[in-house]
Protein backbone atom coordinates (compact mmCIF):
# COMPACT_ATOMS: atom_id res chain seq x y z
CA UNK A 1 0.00 0.00 0.00
CA UNK A 2 1.13 3.22 -0.53
CA UNK A 3 2.25 6.02 2.20
CA UNK A 4 -0.12 8.42 1.10
CA UNK A 5 -3.46 5.64 0.91
CA UNK A 6 -1.72 4.64 4.43
CA UNK A 7 -1.97 8.24 6.06
CA UNK A 8 -5.48 9.01 4.14
CA UNK A 9 -6.90 5.60 5.85
CA UNK A 10 -5.01 6.85 9.44
CA UNK A 11 -6.56 10.52 8.68
CA UNK A 12 -9.81 9.33 8.00
CA UNK A 13 -10.08 6.76 11.24
CA UNK A 14 -9.06 9.59 13.09
CA UNK A 15 -11.92 11.74 12.03
CA UNK A 16 -14.53 8.64 12.40
CA UNK A 17 -13.01 7.87 15.71
CA UNK A 18 -13.69 11.90 16.64
CA UNK A 19 -17.03 11.51 15.37
CA UNK A 20 -18.50 8.75 17.53
CA UNK A 21 -16.64 10.91 20.73
CA UNK A 22 -19.13 13.81 19.74
CA UNK A 23 -21.65 11.87 19.29
CA UNK A 24 -21.37 10.19 22.98
CA UNK A 25 -20.49 13.68 24.38
CA UNK A 26 -23.97 14.88 22.35
CA UNK A 27 -25.33 11.55 24.34
CA UNK A 28 -24.12 13.19 27.86
CA UNK A 29 -25.42 16.44 27.45
CA UNK A 30 -28.25 15.58 26.71
CA UNK A 31 -28.57 13.44 29.39
CA UNK A 32 -27.34 15.96 32.40
CA UNK A 33 -29.82 18.50 30.38
CA UNK A 34 -32.52 16.07 30.94
CA UNK A 35 -31.60 15.44 34.37
CA UNK A 36 -31.46 19.29 35.26
CA UNK A 37 -34.89 19.85 33.15
CA UNK A 38 -36.75 17.25 35.21
CA UNK A 39 -35.27 18.88 38.92
CA UNK A 40 -36.35 22.38 37.28
CA UNK A 41 -39.85 20.60 36.70
CA UNK A 42 -39.84 19.00 40.19
CA UNK A 43 -39.18 22.48 41.78
CA UNK A 44 -41.78 24.32 39.77
CA UNK A 45 -44.46 21.42 40.73
CA UNK A 46 -43.10 21.96 44.58
CA UNK A 47 -43.88 25.75 44.28
CA UNK A 48 -47.34 25.17 42.95
CA UNK A 49 -48.01 23.36 45.90
CA UNK A 50 -46.52 25.44 48.70
CA UNK A 51 -48.68 27.90 47.07
CA UNK A 52 -52.11 26.22 47.36
CA UNK A 53 -50.89 24.79 50.92
CA UNK A 54 -50.37 28.43 51.48
CA UNK A 55 -53.85 29.33 49.96
CA UNK A 56 -56.09 26.83 51.70
CA UNK A 57 -54.15 27.92 55.00
CA UNK A 58 -54.62 31.82 54.70
CA UNK A 59 -58.26 31.18 53.90
CA UNK A 60 -58.92 29.09 57.02
CA UNK A 61 -56.75 31.52 59.05
CA UNK A 62 -59.01 34.60 57.46
CA UNK A 63 -61.88 33.06 58.60
CA UNK A 64 -61.65 32.20 61.77
CA UNK A 65 -59.54 35.68 62.70
CA UNK A 66 -60.52 39.18 63.51
CA UNK A 67 -60.34 41.94 61.08
CA UNK A 68 -56.60 43.21 62.53
CA UNK A 69 -56.06 39.39 62.53
CA UNK A 70 -57.16 39.43 58.99
CA UNK A 71 -55.34 42.37 57.94
CA UNK A 72 -52.17 40.84 59.13
CA UNK A 73 -52.64 37.39 57.63
CA UNK A 74 -53.62 38.84 53.93
CA UNK A 75 -50.12 41.02 54.52
CA UNK A 76 -48.64 37.73 55.32
CA UNK A 77 -50.46 36.14 52.55
CA UNK A 78 -49.52 38.69 49.96
CA UNK A 79 -45.76 38.55 50.59
CA UNK A 80 -45.78 34.80 50.65
CA UNK A 81 -47.67 35.20 47.48
CA UNK A 82 -44.75 37.42 46.14
CA UNK A 83 -42.00 34.88 47.20
CA UNK A 84 -43.65 32.04 45.90
CA UNK A 85 -43.81 33.91 42.89
CA UNK A 86 -40.84 34.91 42.46
CA UNK A 87 -39.22 31.43 42.99
CA UNK A 88 -41.40 30.12 40.43
CA UNK A 89 -40.40 32.89 38.06
CA UNK A 90 -36.73 31.82 38.57
CA UNK A 91 -37.54 28.66 37.97
CA UNK A 92 -39.14 29.43 35.01
CA UNK A 93 -36.05 31.00 33.82
CA UNK A 94 -34.06 28.36 34.30
CA UNK A 95 -35.62 25.73 32.27
CA UNK A 96 -35.93 28.17 29.54
CA UNK A 97 -31.96 28.90 29.92
CA UNK A 98 -31.23 25.02 29.89
CA UNK A 99 -33.85 24.53 26.97
CA UNK A 100 -32.11 27.16 25.43
CA UNK A 101 -28.82 26.23 26.10
CA UNK A 102 -29.73 22.53 25.66
CA UNK A 103 -30.83 23.38 21.66
CA UNK A 104 -27.88 25.60 21.12
CA UNK A 105 -25.27 22.80 21.73
CA UNK A 106 -27.11 20.29 20.12
CA UNK A 107 -27.05 22.64 16.89
CA UNK A 108 -23.08 23.09 17.59
CA UNK A 109 -22.46 19.48 18.04
CA UNK A 110 -24.44 18.58 15.08
CA UNK A 111 -22.67 21.24 12.92
CA UNK A 112 -19.19 19.93 14.21
CA UNK A 113 -20.83 16.46 13.31
CA UNK A 114 -21.60 17.46 9.53
CA UNK A 115 -18.10 19.02 8.86
CA UNK A 116 -15.77 15.89 10.49
CA UNK A 117 -18.13 14.19 8.01
CA UNK A 118 -17.76 16.06 5.50
CA UNK A 119 -13.99 16.18 5.83
CA UNK A 120 -13.96 12.48 6.11
CA UNK A 121 -15.85 12.18 2.93
CA UNK A 122 -13.86 14.88 0.78
CA UNK A 123 -10.41 12.29 1.78
CA UNK A 124 -12.35 9.51 1.11
CA UNK A 125 -13.43 10.83 -2.86
CA UNK A 126 -9.66 12.59 -2.96
CA UNK A 127 -8.08 9.26 -2.81
CA UNK A 128 -10.26 6.99 -4.72
CA UNK A 129 -10.94 9.69 -7.61
CA UNK A 130 -8.16 9.27 -10.32
CA UNK A 131 -6.58 12.62 -11.16
CA UNK A 132 -6.36 14.67 -14.32
CA UNK A 133 -3.40 12.95 -15.66
CA UNK A 134 -4.53 9.59 -15.01
CA UNK A 135 -7.97 10.62 -16.88
CA UNK A 136 -6.01 11.83 -20.08
CA UNK A 137 -3.79 8.42 -19.94
CA UNK A 138 -7.36 6.22 -19.89
CA UNK A 139 -8.77 8.27 -22.41
CA UNK A 140 -5.98 7.41 -24.65
CA UNK A 141 -6.14 3.61 -23.79
CA UNK A 142 -9.79 4.08 -24.53
CA UNK A 143 -8.96 5.54 -28.11
CA UNK A 144 -6.58 3.42 -28.88
CA UNK A 145 -9.21 0.43 -27.84
CA UNK A 146 -12.02 1.93 -30.38
CA UNK A 147 -8.73 1.78 -33.28
CA UNK A 148 -8.04 -1.78 -32.56
CA UNK A 149 -11.82 -2.78 -32.12
CA UNK A 150 -12.26 -1.03 -35.71
CA UNK A 151 -9.26 -2.76 -36.92
CA UNK A 152 -10.19 -6.14 -36.02
CA UNK A 153 -14.05 -5.54 -37.01
CA UNK A 154 -12.09 -5.09 -40.21
CA UNK A 155 -10.11 -8.02 -40.63
CA UNK A 156 -13.35 -10.00 -39.32
CA UNK A 157 -15.07 -8.81 -42.33
CA UNK A 158 -12.35 -9.88 -45.12
CA UNK A 159 -11.97 -13.32 -43.44
CA UNK A 160 -15.71 -13.85 -43.73
CA UNK A 161 -15.33 -13.10 -47.00
CA UNK A 162 -12.69 -15.20 -47.66
CA UNK A 163 -14.41 -17.97 -46.06
CA UNK A 164 -17.36 -17.29 -48.04
CA UNK A 165 -15.91 -17.36 -51.10
CA UNK A 166 -13.84 -20.44 -50.29
CA UNK A 167 -17.22 -22.15 -49.59
CA UNK A 168 -18.44 -21.51 -52.81
CA UNK A 169 -15.69 -22.79 -54.28
CA UNK A 170 -15.93 -25.87 -52.35
CA UNK A 171 -19.77 -26.26 -53.21
CA UNK A 172 -18.44 -25.83 -56.79
CA UNK A 173 -15.83 -28.61 -56.73
CA UNK A 174 -18.59 -31.02 -54.34
CA UNK A 175 -20.74 -30.08 -57.66
CA UNK A 176 -18.22 -31.41 -60.32
CA UNK A 177 -17.21 -34.59 -58.27
CA UNK A 178 -14.79 -33.54 -56.25
CA UNK A 179 -15.25 -35.67 -53.13
CA UNK A 180 -15.25 -39.09 -55.50
CA UNK A 181 -12.95 -41.55 -54.29
CA UNK A 182 -10.74 -42.35 -57.32
CA UNK A 183 -8.50 -45.47 -57.92
CA UNK A 184 -7.15 -47.38 -60.62
CA UNK A 185 -8.50 -50.93 -61.16
CA UNK A 186 -7.80 -53.32 -63.02
CA UNK A 187 -9.92 -56.31 -64.71
CA UNK A 188 -9.41 -60.24 -65.37
CA UNK A 189 -6.79 -59.49 -68.62
CA UNK A 190 -4.79 -57.39 -66.07
CA UNK A 191 -6.02 -54.15 -67.65
CA UNK A 192 -5.81 -50.81 -65.52
CA UNK A 193 -8.52 -48.40 -66.12
CA UNK A 194 -9.58 -45.57 -63.44
CA UNK A 195 -12.23 -46.27 -61.04
CA UNK A 196 -14.09 -44.72 -58.28
CA UNK A 197 -16.04 -46.28 -55.53
CA UNK A 198 -19.62 -46.60 -55.37
CA UNK A 199 -22.27 -46.80 -53.05
CA UNK A 200 -23.44 -50.34 -52.96
CA UNK A 201 -25.92 -50.47 -50.47
CA UNK A 202 -27.84 -47.50 -52.78
CA UNK A 203 -27.95 -50.10 -55.62
CA UNK A 204 -27.24 -49.06 -59.26
CA UNK A 205 -29.68 -47.31 -61.47
CA UNK A 206 -30.88 -47.26 -65.23
CA UNK A 207 -31.52 -43.99 -67.60
CA UNK A 208 -34.75 -43.91 -69.20
CA UNK A 209 -34.17 -45.97 -72.11
CA UNK A 210 -32.16 -48.65 -70.29
CA UNK A 211 -29.26 -48.67 -71.99
CA UNK A 212 -27.08 -46.81 -69.49
CA UNK A 213 -26.33 -47.46 -65.77
CA UNK A 214 -25.31 -45.59 -63.06
CA UNK A 215 -23.96 -45.59 -59.57
CA UNK A 216 -23.83 -43.29 -56.62
CA UNK A 217 -20.47 -42.32 -55.67
CA UNK A 218 -19.51 -43.06 -52.16
CA UNK A 219 -20.26 -40.06 -49.98
CA UNK A 220 -23.10 -38.48 -52.14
Amino acid sequence: MKPSQETHEKTVERLLDAAGKVLEATYEDEQRTHRAITALEQLRIAVEQKISTLSRDTVLLIEGASDTTAKKAAELLQHKFSEADAAAERARARYVQAAQGFGWRLFGLAALLQLLLFVAGWLILGRTLPSEDEIADRRQIVQQLRHQTVDLQGQVADLDRQIKSKQRKVNDLDRRGARVNWTVCKDNQQVSHICFRTDEQAGDFSSADGEKTYRIPWGY
